[in-house]
């Protein structure tokens, strides 16, 4: 996990990593497994509720139960692209676990509907951009100009392994339909 998220991340519990041993919460204690049943009813209610699996996936991540906080995650981002917890997660744990190009969907959806947040999500973007197996999408991105890429470019700097990594990006953008603008290139 890039250093600049793990401190942001846990901060508002976003990130893909297990909670410390203090934050562990026993599956088994009676008001763990009472708040399960009250957020199931609720579900059992409101099917569609990506605040529920979000709070059930939140459960699962303080009783040490990854598998199902990605299955309950999984499911809020599916309800509502909007689930930013979910969605934050699923981020960390894709990109721990190598995904880079699932991690790449998720970091565009947070920066997409979390702007003012990209320091949190620039170290997994500037990682994505560096790995071959995601670079080619990650480049499709930021050719398509998205809302997030001019902080993307902004806080790039200190988010990346290859320091000649703004410039291929900024050359690849050259000739497309939407070059580097001022801000851009001053970044570099």
């Amino acid at each position: 996990m890039p250093a600049t998220e793990q401190g942001a991340a846990s901060e508002d519990s976003k990130s893909g990593t297990a909670p410390s041993k203090a934050e562990t919460l026993d599956p088994a204690d009676p008001a763990v497994v009472a708040i399960k049943d009250r957020v199931r009813e609720a579900l059992h209610e409101a099917p569609h509720s990506a605040r529920g699996f979000a709070i059930l996936g939140g459960l699962a991540i303080r009783t040490g139960e990854a598998d199902h906080a990605d299955t309950y995650m999984a499911q809020a981002i599916k309800l509502s692209l909007r689930e930013r917890r979910a969605a934050g997660w699923l981020l960390g744990r894709r990109f721990e676990s190598g995904d880079s190009l699932e991690a790449l969907r998720y970091a565009d959806l947070l920066a997409r509907t979390t702007p003012g947040r990209m320091a949190t999500f620039a170290p997994y973007l500037g990682r994505i951009a560096e790995t071959p197996a995601s670079a080619a999408a990650f480049a499709d991105i930021i050719r398509a100009n998205p809302p997030w890429r001019q902080a993307f470019f902004h806080t790039l700097r200190g988010n990346i392994a290859d320091p000649r990594t703004p410039l291929s990006l900024l050359l690849m953008l050259k000739d497309t339909e939407h070059p580097p603008k001022r801000e851009e290139l001053n970044s570099y």
